[in-house]
């Protein structure tokens, strides 16, 4: 070999050996980054647990101001009271229609 191939064989030896060092590189990085992103999911649980616990007050909060609101309201009795004072009836008057009765008017 000539002293010029020996020169061209080694710049090609030592980008070959980048390449691959590189290419190592990029998939140990890959890897890690891989199992970062599949271990991330574990503490969702947490997160998860603590969304239903708040949900949970707050439905228990909703609750608690639906009953107080229930109460300050009236109670069913002055409700009713109230209901036949302003015309309502507790057995309403049904009347059914026919083709026979409305062809008579």
């Amino acid at each position: 070999m000539t002293r010029e191939e020996k020169t061209q064989y080694q710049q090609i030896s030592r980008k070959c050996r980048f390449c691959f060092a590189a290419s190592i590189g990029l998939v140990v990085l890959l890897a890690i980054t891989r199992m970062i992103l599949s271990n991330r999911p574990t503490t969702w649980g947490g997160n998860l647990n603590q969304l239903k616990q708040n949900f949970a007050e707050v439905k228990n909060q909703n609750f608690y101001l639906a009953t107080e609101l229930a109460a300050k309201s009236g109670n069913l009795i002055e409700l009713q009271a109230t209901a036949l004072a302003n015309g309502y009836t507790d057995k309403p008057e049904v009347k059914y229609f026919n083709e026979y009765s409305l062809a008579l008017n």
